[in-house]
């Protein structure tokens, strides 16, 4: 768990995250051939989206691990 948050939790915001910008990028490389202008601020926009998503998988994994840790460590001291 992280803070009020499951993992599965965590995890449904990050494929809804990913379905989102998977969107988002085939409307601007639909609109790219069409206009440049304020495609370059969505690019950068989904380019930050990636790195916030790439960010919550990696915690994920280090909030898991941890607990999977703690939890062993308690069971050993039983």
């Amino acid at each position: 768990m992280i803070g009020n948050l499951s993992y599965e939790e965590i995890e449904n915001i990050i494929k809804t995250l990913e379905i989102s910008n998977s969107n988002l990028k085939k409307i601007l490389d639909y609109y790219q051939s069409k206009t440049e202008t304020g495609t370059m601020r969505i690019e950068r926009f989904t380019m930050e989206l990636e790195n916030y998503i790439n960010y919550l998988k990696k915690n994920t994994k280090i909030y898991k691990d941890a607990d999977s840790a703690v939890q062993k460590i308690r069971e050993l001291n039983s």
